[in-house]
C-alpha cells in the first residue's frame, strides 16, 4: 500500500511572466514524503500531478495537460485516472522535491486560485508495483493568495485596500509628504533632525520654562546681575558657592548646624543641655550597667514581653509572681493521663485469641502505661478460659497466660506495666477458650499514662503482651464471696503443670453445676 506523508508542505510562486492576470504562468515548489508498505522509499520513481476542485472533482491542471474526467470521490476500488505523462523524480529516504509547472510540465495559470480549496492530487509508481494514487489530496489554499498577490492590476490598490500602518518609509517617494499631508500637532521631537530648528523657526516668546531642558542654561547665557535672591531656590547654595569667611554668626539660622558641621569630640558635657538626651540620641548598646543608677530600672522601663527565660534567676518565680488562672497545660511538663473502655453485656470467647475490649491512649512523651483489665469470666466443666493484656488483639505469650476452669463465674482483674514512646498506643484485653464458646461479662480496660518514674521500674517493652499467672487473679463466686475456700479447693494448678488426666478429673467433678451456671451466664443483668 502507498501512503503519502506530508512532512513539509511548501507551495510558493517562484517565477512570473507577463503583466496581466491572464499572462501569469508560474511554478510551485513542492516537497513531500512517500512510503511504500510502511517504509520510506529510496530510488527513481514516476510521479503524476493534478490540481483539482475537491468538491466537484474537476481537474483544473495536470502535469501533461491530459483531459481527465471529473473524480470527486476516489476510492481504493475505483481510483481517479492519472495523467498520461509521468514526471521522473529521485526520492531519497522518502523525500522528493518538484517544481510544479516546470521541467517540461504544463504551466500553471494563476487564475486557478481564484477558486478556494484547490488541492494537489499525486500518483506514484515505484516502477515495480504500478501506478497508485496517494491519499489524501493536499490543500494548497495558502498558495492562492501568493499567486493573486503577483497579479495585481495597475491602479487596483486604493486607500481602503491598504491596512493601517502598512505604508513604510521605503514606500514613499522623495518629497511626497508636504505640509498638507502632516496632521496638525503630530510632529514630535523624534521627527526633527538635529539642528533642524533655527531661530527663524521659533516664534517670539515661544520658548518658556517647559521648552528649556533642565541644566541647559549655562553661565554665558545669563546677563550680568541677572540672578538675585528671588532667582535662587531655597537651600541650593552650597559651600562651593560661598567665598572664604563669607558666613558669620548672623548668617547662620537657628538649628542650621547639623552633625556633619561638627568636628569629632567638639561636643562635651558642658555643651549638652540637662535632660535633653532622649532614647533616639543613644546608640545601640551604649548604656551599660555602670551607666544605670541602682534601682533606676522599674516596671515602666521594661518593655512588655522583653524579659526572657535567660533574664530570670533560678527560683525567682514563686506563687505570688504567677497570675491566678494563667498556668495552662502547655506550661506544665507532661502529666499523667487516663483512658478507659468497657463493654456492657457479654462478649463471646472462642478457641482463638481475640480482643474482648481495646482502648487507645495518646502518649505525649516517652514513659509508662499501666494497663488494668477486669471482667466476669464464665467457664464450663469442659473448657478452660485464658486471658491477659496485650498490644496485639490476637495473641498472648504463654508465660503471661492464665487458665481458669470449672462451672463458675470468676471476677478477674489483671494488670501490666508497658514502656511506651510518644504517639497513639492501643492495648487489648484478650481472651481464649480451649474448646467451648465461653463468655466474658462486662469487660473493662483502663490505661494510665505516667511520664516519670520515681524509683526502679520493670516494664515490658512496646509490643510485649502482659497477662495473668495463677498468683495475679482475684476470684469470686456469683454471690460476691471469696472463692478461695472450699468451693475452689479443687482449682487446677497453672496450665503448664496439668496433664490430660488431671484436667479431665477436674472437669468431671464440676459437671453437676453446668445447668446452674448456664442460667447465670445467659442472664443479661450485670
Amino acid at each position: 500500500m502507498y501512503r503519502f506523508a506530508c512532512a513539509l508542505w511548501v507551495c510558493l510562486p517562484v517565477a512570473f511572466v507577463g503583466t496581466t492576470r491572464a499572462e501569469v504562468p508560474a511554478t510551485l515548489s513542492h516537497q513531500g514524503v512517500i512510503a511504500v508498505s510502511g517504509h520510506r522509499f529510496t530510488g527513481l520513481g514516476d510521479f503524476r500531478f493534478a490540481l483539482v476542485d475537491p468538491v466537484s472533482g474537476e481537474y483544473l491542471w495536470t502535469n501533461d495537460d491530459s483531459p481527465l474526467a471529473n473524480c470527486p470521490a476516489p476510492t481504493d476500488v475505483q481510483p481517479c485516472l492519472p495523467p498520461v505523462g509521468a514526471v521522473p523524480l529521485v526520492v531519497v529516504n522518502g523525500v522528493f522535491n518538484v517544481a510544479l509547472g516546470d521541467n517540461g510540465m504544463h504551466p500553471i495559470d494563476a487564475s486557478i486560485f481564484d477558486m478556494p480549496g484547490v488541492a494537489l492530487r499525486v500518483w506514484f509508481n515505484d516502477r515495480k508495483n504500478g501506478t497508485h494514487q496517494l491519499v489524501p489530496d493536499q490543500l494548497i489554499d495558502s498558495v492562492a493568495f501568493a499567486f493573486r498577490t503577483a497579479t495585481i492590476d495597475n491602479n487596483a490598490v486604493s486607500s481602503i485596500k491598504i491596512a493601517d500602518g502598512q505604508v513604510n518609509n521605503a514606500d514613499l517617494a522623495n518629497n511626497a509628504v508636504n505640509s498638507a499631508k502632516i496632521q496638525d500637532a503630530t510632529v514630535t521631537a523624534a521627527d526633527l533632525a538635529n539642528d533642524s530648528v533655527a531661530a527663524a523657526e521659533i516664534a517670539a516668546g515661544a520658548v518658556g520654562t517647559s521648552e528649556i531642558a533642565d541644566g541647559s542654561v549655562a553661565n554665558v547665557d545669563l546677563a550680568d546681575n541677572a540672578v538675585n535672591s528671588a532667582k535662587i531656590q531655597d537651600g541650593t547654595v552650597t559651600a562651593a558657592d560661598l567665598g572664604n569667611d563669607s558666613v558669620a554668626a548672623a548668617e547662620i539660622a537657628a538649628g542650621a548646624v547639623g552633625n556633619a558641621d561638627l568636628a569629632d569630640n567638639a561636643v562635651n558635657s558642658a555643651k549638652i543641655q540637662d535632660a535633653t538626651i532622649t532614647a533616639a540620641d543613644l546608640a545601640t548598646d551604649s548604656v551599660a550597667a555602670a551607666e544605670i543608677a541602682a534601682g533606676g530600672v522599674g516596671t515602666s522601663e521594661i518593655a512588655d514581653g522583653s524579659v526572657g527565660n535567660a533574664d530570670v534567676a533560678n527560683n525567682a518565680v514563686n506563687s505570688a509572681k504567677i497570675q491566678d488562672g494563667t498556668v495552662t497545660a502547655a506550661d506544665l511538663s507532661n502529666e499523667p493521663g487516663v483512658a478507659t473502655a468497657s463493654v456492657v453485656g457479654s462478649v463471646t470467647v472462642d478457641n482463638s485469641f481475640s480482643s474482648m475490649v481495646s482502648q487507645t491512649i495518646d502518649v505525649p512523651a516517652p514513659g509508662s502505661v499501666l494497663a488494668i483489665g477486669s471482667a466476669q469470666l464464665a467457664t464450663s466443666s469442659t473448657s478452660l478460659l485464658v486471658c491477659g493484656i496485650s498490644t496485639s488483639g490476637t495473641s498472648l505469650p504463654a508465660e503471661q497466660s492464665y487458665a481458669t476452669s470449672g462451672v463458675t463465674v470468676t471476677a478477674v482483674t489483671v494488670h501490666h506495666l508497658f514502656a511506651v514512646s510518644a504517639g497513639n498506643k492501643t492495648f487489648h484485653f484478650v481472651g481464649s477458650s480451649t474448646s467451648d464458646l465461653l463468655s466474658a461479662r462486662n469487660p473493662r480496660l483502663s490505661l494510665v499514662y505516667f511520664p516519670t518514674s520515681y524509683g526502679a521500674v520493670s516494664a515490658a517493652e512496646e509490643g510485649f503482651s502482659g497477662g495473668l499467672d495463677v498468683n495475679q487473679i482475684e476470684t469470686h463466686d456469683t454471690a460476691g464471696n471469696d472463692a478461695g475456700g472450699n468451693e475452689f479447693d479443687e482449682m487446677p494448678p497453672a496450665p503448664d503443670t496439668l496433664n490430660a488426666d488431671q484436667l479431665l478429673q477436674r472437669l468431671a467433678a464440676m459437671e453437676e453445676r453446668i445447668h446452674e451456671l448456664e442460667r447465670i451466664v445467659d442472664d443479661p443483668a450485670p
